[in-house]
């Protein structure tokens, strides 16, 4: 039997208080390039090292082989030879956003 859990609507860095999280976690972070600032900035609020966020940026690539330049971060790596996941500390100091 399958039980069906509550249906909750919303953000995801809505819910990010309700995983208890302890601090020790990875976060691997993927969707819309808008939504990293807030559920990165809940994440360290719940104790998560920027060195345990990871985040996905497959929406910059366009060629895949690295000849259009499109994908590039940073003037540095190419998300589709170098990625497309990057841990999240080497991907704002090649971005040099603050998020």
């Amino acid at each position: 039997m399958f039980m069906r859990r509550e249906e909750k609507k919303g953000y995801v860095s809505d819910f990010i208080d309700e995983a208890n999280l302890k601090g020790n976690e990875y976060a691997l972070v993927c969707g819309p390039p808008a939504m990293f600032k807030p559920v990165i900035n809940q994440l360290k609020k719940n104790g998560i090292e920027n060195e345990k966020i990871y985040l996905s940026i497959e929406r910059r690539m366009k060629c895949g082989i690295g000849k259009c330049g499109h994908c590039i971060v940073g003037g540095e790596y190419y998300t589709c030879i170098d990625g497309p996941v990057f841990n999240y500390k080497a991907y704002k100091k090649a971005e040099k956003i603050k998020l």
